[in-house]
């Protein structure tokens, strides 16, 4: 007969339950150091280890992972920003000037996320440049999107956020595939077919949220504030002559320039591009396709020695 509870020894039921508990507590030891061990070794974000000379690259929710990166990384491994929404976000100018660009742009963008991405940056980076892109989506709406209202650097411990952006790293390399996310925070659009023009959705008058306009440009003065030179650049536009397209973008940028400090400023819609905007550089009426974003990235630090020099 098997021995009922009662009969167990006080002393015997003590020992096993102490043991179970030890060897929980083992286990959660174990899994919490392991976690933290991994977490060191791959350090995503620049947080946990020293990350000058490394390359760091953001994710499909770019949000979060370039808000950490502003932390160290971009501060200790470059020198000037592009600033922007969308239209910007394919441009790679690493490596074609001497200064070391990191792209801040992102899909959807608007300048309040990109006024919390840069100050982050600002209080312990040294930069030199910044190209401030002037386009709509950048002042049409003012919110946090993606989790960025709730962005933790703890998140560089472990989360599941930070878990994610660990599995596609190591789905990418054991595919021996590139991400198409770059170390400079920019990255490569998937392939697109330009589709036409379709009239009835395109804008028909400018507008600006105005917490998004003050964002923007509480941004570039504390740019400005820091010894930082700009240079605002408007995105090559597709269609330009469809629609009146020309007018609403030129009276977009007036009014966008009226408000902002005053800086030179490069235009991709001028008539001397015209060429250069067309189907073959573009997957949409704003965004470069992967030729477009590399020809215009060499126009743009092309241009932008020529404002230096003449300043």
């Amino acid at each position: 007969m098997s021995a009922t509870a009662s009969s167990i020894p006080e002393t015997t039921r003590t020992m096993s339950g102490r043991s179970w508990l030890a060897t929980t507590l083992g286990f959660v030891a174990l899994v919490v150091g392991l976690n933290l061990l991994l977490a060191w070794r791959m350090d995503i974000f620049g947080l946990l280890r020293n990350p000058k000379g490394r390359q760091l690259s953001n994710s499909r929710h770019e949000r979060k992972a370039k808000y950490l990166l502003n932390f160290k990384y971009v501060p200790e491994n470059f020198d000037a920003l592009v600033i922007g929404a969308s239209s910007q976000a394919n441009w790679r100018l690493d490596g074609l000037s001497k200064y070391h660009f990191y792209n801040e742009s992102m899909l959807g963008a608007d300048g309040t996320e990109e006024r919390m991405l840069v100050e982050k940056a600002l209080e312990t980076g040294n930069f030199k440049l910044a190209l401030v892109g002037i386009s709509r989506g950048v002042t049409d709406r003012s919110d946090l999107q993606d989790g960025l209202d709730q962005v933790d650097p703890q998140e560089a411990l472990g989360s599941f956020y930070s878990y994610v952006m660990m599995l596609d790293r190591l789905h990418d390399h054991l595919l021996h595939r590139p991400s198409g996310f770059y170390p400079d925070g920019s990255w490569e659009f998937p392939p697109h077919k330009l589709e036409p023009i379709d009239p009835s959705k395109r804008y028909k008058v400018t507008r600006m949220d105005p917490v998004a306009v003050n964002n923007y440009r509480t941004l570039i003065n504390e740019l400005v504030a820091h010894n930082i030179r700009i240079i605002y650049v408007i995105s090559p536009h597709y269609g330009l002559d469809i629609d009146g397209s020309r007018q609403i973008l030129a009276q977009y940028a007036h009014d966008f320039l009226e408000i902002m400090p005053p800086a030179p400023v490069i235009d991709f819609n001028d008539d001397r591009y015209a060429s250069l905007r067309n189907g073959d550089n573009m997957m949409d009426e704003d965004h470069l396709n992967e030729h477009g974003a590399e020809v215009f990235s060499k126009l743009v630090v092309e241009r932008m020695h020529e404002v230096l020099h003449q300043q």
